[in-house]
């Protein structure tokens, strides 16, 4: 699993003779302690602790900003916490990434605030058109304090709830169970706006699949089994307000499924939509291989930045390699390291058009470390080269005068 992870910048004052010299210790620590508190009392939702990388030197001006940034490419940072316990040239050390979540910490000190860089950095960042969120402790502290007050940790643990929720989104899909919910207004999936401003796809299954894989049935058994033993004894039924009322005809028949069938039906339409979710390879093995392979599509999805090889994905479908590729092909058309790569090149097209970040770094989140491979591959899915593809989009767009 490629976990969505925080930043920290240990930014610092890069005049040495002294001076940079007298706060490496203090900063490096503000650092340090930033990602243990984060670390520590943050999970994802599968449980593991929330990751933090620490930049690999303190940052005093635009070489090491650049050397940091290229250090948390690598790493799926989505968003940074620059720390500092001083002054520090603004526009040389702020982070300049357009896609990650941004926030800053001045110590609060009794030398060298670091009110002054907060101020100074907040007012580079909105010129910048990149937004940051401040933090700045109350009470001040002491120099050599390495503790984090009460109000600062809040803040920061705030940002990174926030952040690591945007991250664990992106490039994910929201999947919908029907179309609307009793054509209430706005209860519908805007798929641009869950595109913009979210990052995730959207996609739609139709009630009537549940259905249906109720009735083939399209589900493993023994988890089903589990299921319903856990609903019944963790899921006492309350008072039913309707028992013995005689209740009009139409009412009555809306009633498809039986009383006491109720929480069987419950147990079953939850494990199908967990299915729909993330796939099972159990079903691949029940002869239902379209439906297993939704677990594979969805690691190509969440990890196509990562090195993923031909035996990956058959073991994410839980099937032998040859009678992986034969099955996915009848099922996508594809190979599955062609739809590896159609993906990929999709997805670049889509940072291309709503993003500015170089081309290099675009190929670099989408799986591909070779700029000439990827500019080769690019071409051979949309006959043209992905300069050519920017460009032609930014043509198409511009608004007559």
């Amino acid at each position: 699993m490629l976990y969505p992870k925080i930043g920290i910048r240990p930014v610092i004052d890069g005049r040495w003779g002294g001076v940079r010299e007298s706060l490496e210790v203090q900063t490096m620590n503000m650092a340090n302690g930033a990602a243990r508190l984060i670390s520590e009392n943050l999970k994802y939702p599968d449980g593991t602790p929330v990751q933090c990388v620490v930049g690999c030197t303190t940052i005093g001006g635009g070489a090491e900003a650049a050397k940091v940034a290229e250090q948390f490419s690598t790493e799926n940072v989505v968003a940074t916490l620059s720390v500092t316990p001083c002054w520090c040239y603004g526009t040389e050390t702020f982070d300049m990434d357009p896609n990650t979540i941004k926030a800053v910490w001045g110590f609060n000190g009794t030398e060298r605030p670091g009110a002054v860089y907060l101020a100074a950095v907040l007012a580079a960042h909105a010129q910048r058109g990149l937004p940051a969120f401040s933090i700045y402790g109350h009470d001040v502290q002491d120099a050599a304090d390495t503790a984090i007050p009460e109000d600062v940790s809040e803040k920061i643990l705030r940002f990174a709830r926030a952040a690591v929720a945007v991250g664990w989104m992106r490039n994910k899909a929201y999947v919908n169970v029907g179309a609307v919910a009793m054509g209430i207004a706005g209860s519908y999936c805007d798929a641009d706006v869950m595109q913009k401003y979210l990052g995730i796809r959207a996609e739609w299954g139709d009630e009537v699949d549940i259905l249906r894989r109720m009735a083939l049935p399209i589900f493993d058994e023994e988890e089903y089994q589990k299921a319903l033993a856990w609903i019944r004894e963790n899921c006492p039924e309350g008072l039913d307000k309707n028992l013995g009322k005689n209740l009009p005809e139409i009412i009555t028949r809306s009633k498809v499924i039986a009383p006491d069938k109720d929480w069987e039906f419950i147990a079953k339409m939850s494990i199908i939509i967990r299915d729909i979710l993330f796939g099972n390879p159990k079903l691949a093995e029940l002869g239902w291989h379209e439906e297993a392979l939704k677990k594979v599509l969805w690691r190509i999805r969440t990890d196509c930045d990562k090195q993923l090889s031909l035996n990956d994905l058959a073991q994410e479908a839980g099937l032998a390699p040859r009678y992986f590729c034969r099955i996915f092909r009848e099922l996508t058309g594809r190979t599955p390291m062609d739809y590896l790569n159609y993906y990929r090149i999709e997805r670049a097209s889509e940072l291309l058009c709503s993003t500015d970040d170089t081309i290099i770094n675009i190929a670099f989140s989408c799986g591909f470390h070779d700029a000439a491979y990827f500019s080769r591959i690019f071409r051979r899915y949309k006959q043209m080269s992905p300069r050519e593809y920017r460009q032609t989009h930014q043509e198409d767009t511009v608004s007559p005068a």
